[in-house]
């Protein structure tokens, strides 16, 4: 209600306010709220440092959609939608959404070429165009 407009805390003041401005970020993007909290579950459960998780802690996950390597290879690369190595809990939806999107293509394993649009977590948005 009203009370938003008081909060003497600025949204987007660090990295850890991340859930709590969910509501706001996720207008306009393809992964839905229950969708979402189901990976930020998962994404919890691998044992996140400081919001990260790193490639190795997410391996086994994506492995386990036996998707091809070279497909979940370029899987990384669109999900590491900041390159740093890392996936937050964002990207590990994005993550586990390029899944789904891959098995169910003609072929059972092709991804889009570059992230769609819809796809990019709003939060991440400045990134594909700077």
């Amino acid at each position: 209600g009203d009370d938003d407009e008081v909060n003497p805390f600025p949204e987007h003041s660090d990295s850890n306010g991340m859930r709590n401005s969910f509501v706001n970020l996720k207008e306009n993007w393809a992964i839905d709220e229950t969708t979402f909290e189901q990976h930020q579950q998962e994404f919890d459960e691998l044992g996140p440092k400081h919001g990260l998780l790193s490639g190795l802690q997410v391996r086994e996950t994506l492995a386990a959609s036996k998707l091809p390597t070279q497909v979940l290879r370029k899987l990384w690369d669109l999900a590491d939608i900041d390159g740093d190595g890392n996936l937050d809990v964002m990207e590990f939806a994005v993550a586990k959404h390029l899944i789904f999107i891959a098995k169910t293509s003609e072929d059972g394993q092709t991804l889009p070429a570059e992230l769609p649009p819809s796809l990019v977590p709003p939060s991440k948005r400045h990134l594909q165009y700077s």
